[in-house]
């Protein structure tokens, strides 16, 4: 139980900008693995996986590093 208590304590720090950024990064995800099927969409992936990690910097930042 203290993991998730230690979870829960670190995931309070973010914000709604950190949130939002999460939900980005999740959303390009997704759109990778739809990228596997080539015929469902032609949209080049490095945009995507760009983004993904952009997206993740600040929220993993504030989540793991900021006191």
């Amino acid at each position: 139980m203290r993991l998730y208590r230690w979870l829960d304590d670190r995931a309070k720090r973010l914000g709604i900008l950190d949130i939002k950024l999460v939900q980005l990064a999740t959303a390009c995800f997704v759109v990778l693995l739809i990228k596997f099927a080539p015929r469902i969409i032609i949209i080049r992936k490095e945009w995507f996986i760009s983004i993904f990690f952009l997206a993740l910097i600040r929220p993993l930042y504030v989540f793991w590093f900021k006191k």
